[in-house]
């Protein structure tokens, strides 16, 4: 359905938001306005559909990430959009530490 050049530059902003995702920065917000007028523009010229665009974004997380949104949310506990600052420094500290169980290191 989607041109291959339309496709590739959709697949490129994807890869690069979903690195930059949780920033905050503006790079990240830039890239948010890019993709939402570039998925617009498509969709209403009918070369893309909604559910394409959510397996375009399926694929990007994993490639970027290594797992899907589904599994990085739920590892984590929380969307990582609701994770400030302080929330993250608690991932310094290895999980073995964090749970108690330093006796059980290899």
């Amino acid at each position: 359905m989607l041109t291959k050049n339309a496709e590739r530059v959709l697949c490129s902003l994807l890869r690069e938001y979903v690195h930059l995702r949780g920033s905050n920065g503006m790079r990240e917000a830039e890239l948010r306005g890019q993709l939402r007028g570039f998925r617009e523009a498509l969709v209403l010229t009918k070369q893309l559909t909604e559910g394409r665009f959510q397996e375009m974004f399926a694929a990007a997380h994993l490639e970027v990430l290594g797992m899907t949104a589904s599994v990085s949310a739920s590892s984590l506990g929380v969307s990582v959009h609701q994770l400030d600052a302080s929330d993250w420094d608690k991932f310094d500290t290895p999980t073995f530490v964090r749970r108690g169980h330093v006796d059980s290191v290899c």
